[in-house]
């Protein structure tokens, strides 16, 4: 294969999950005002009106959101797309950044192609996913958002300020959804070998304390929107006060560290196992856990399973443990973490060297059907003091051949 034909090759893979996936959000946008009161839904209809009014949303604001949602609002009305359905393509176009920087990731992982593709087209086809990228919310930002972190974080070899970089679109997740400060234990372990220099250089923490911090800043938003008595402003950001309330999310503290006995920790265990084991089924929740442990097992795949799995893990118990309702935040990076497993069991499944009785059993099957030059591959393969030496190997082959 010509350079030019793997370079097309190579390129065309990733696009083609992604234009399947495409013709499936499109085919399945919400294009109606809501009315619905699932869970899923219960935001969509303010957001629909918020980003297409210069508003604020509901606590903790989401402002970068809002700010950005509205500049592709209004650009896309100007081409014609209705103002309900405009919010809804706001987050199909997330969806589909989150998901190609996914695949570029578990490419980088694992030196793949077509199984990273096939990967990122199941996962989203799973239902949280599927449905944050067709409806008016904001979760496909906050999924793009941790994937970039990932592919800072778990990118091989050496990244120029890899702890700033995180550091800077850290402060930008926590501040677009709290949920993002769950992947700091595993964004440590990841970059510790930059985080450690990091902790030695002053200056260092103080300008990614700075980055951090300055993720917040968005937030002005809401103030200066209320001081201008926006048509739709959520609570009262115009104050100190009310502008701390929406910070802090304290309409939603209700929902966190509330469970009080046993029988309700058991009740939010089952809500929360109910929702993974419908996302992803039985089976698929199994295989991404088998893949996670091989690939913790696995020396190459060693740091990124890890990493992974402390992101669920920690994303899990703070759900199970201490928030009762059912937080798609928390819920899209285990089911991410349990992709990315599927991803390390099949790359370890093809990576794996056939085992003895295999190639024996092979050499028989081939030589039963004729003494092809398979065959006698697998049925005289070189003696061990001619392995590593094409040359000899062959003659060896040849004159088991003759034989």
């Amino acid at each position: 294969m010509t350079d030019a034909r793997m370079i097309r090759r190579q390129t065309l893979i990733p696009l083609l999950p992604l234009a399947a996936l495409l013709v499936v959000y499109v085919t399945s946008l919400q294009t109606i005002p809501n009315g619905s009161e699932h869970y899923f839904m219960m935001d969509v209809g303010e957001t629909q009106v918020v980003l297409n009014t210069w508003g604020t949303l509901h606590a903790t604001g989401y402002p970068l959101y809002v700010m950005s949602g509205n500049l592709t609002v209004a650009a896309l009305r100007l081409i014609g797309v209705s103002p309900v359905t405009a919010p809804a393509v706001v987050s199909l176009i997330w969806m589909l950044a989150a998901l190609g920087l996914i695949y570029v990731l578990m490419r980088h992982l694992t030196g793949r192609t077509v199984v990273p593709a096939l990967v990122v087209l199941v996962y989203g086809l799973t239902r949280t996913v599927w449905i944050h990228a067709v409806i008016p919310e904001v979760y496909s930002y906050t999924l793009f958002l941790m994937a970039l972190l990932l592919i800072i974080a778990l990118w091989r070899g050496a990244v120029r300020w890899r702890v700033l970089w995180l550091a800077s679109i850290g402060g930008i997740g926590i501040g677009q959804h709290r949920a993002v400060a769950m992947f700091i234990p595993g964004l440590v372990y990841a970059a510790w070998a930059d985080v450690r220099l990091g902790l030695r250089r002053p200056l260092t923490l103080i300008a990614a304390a700075l980055l951090g911090l300055a993720g917040l800043l968005p937030y002005g938003y809401l103030y200066l929107r209320a001081q201008a008595g926006g048509a739709w402003v959520y609570g009262d950001p115009g104050t100190l006060a009310g502008l701390w309330d929406q910070f802090t999310g304290k309409e939603a503290s209700r929902f966190i560290g509330s469970i009080t006995s046993l029988d309700g920790l058991i009740a939010n265990f089952n809500l929360v196992n109910t929702v993974l084991l419908t996302d992803l089924t039985l089976p698929g929740v199994l295989l991404g856990l088998a893949g996670l442990v091989i690939g913790v097992r696995r020396r190459e795949t060693r740091r990124a399973a890890l990493t992974l799995t402390l992101v669920g893990a920690v994303c899990y118990g703070f759900h199970v443990v201490a928030y009762t309702d059912v937080l798609s935040a928390l819920i899209l990076p285990v089911t991410l973490a349990l992709a990315f497993g599927w991803l390390l069991l099949v790359d370890w499944i093809l990576t794996s060297p056939p085992s003895p009785l295999s190639e024996r059993r092979g050499g028989i099957k081939t030589l039963a059907l004729g003494r092809g030059d398979l065959g006698v591959r697998w049925s005289c393969p070189p003696r061990p003091h001619q392995r590593g030496d094409p040359l000899r190997a062959e003659s060896a082959v040849h004159s088991c051949a003759d034989d």
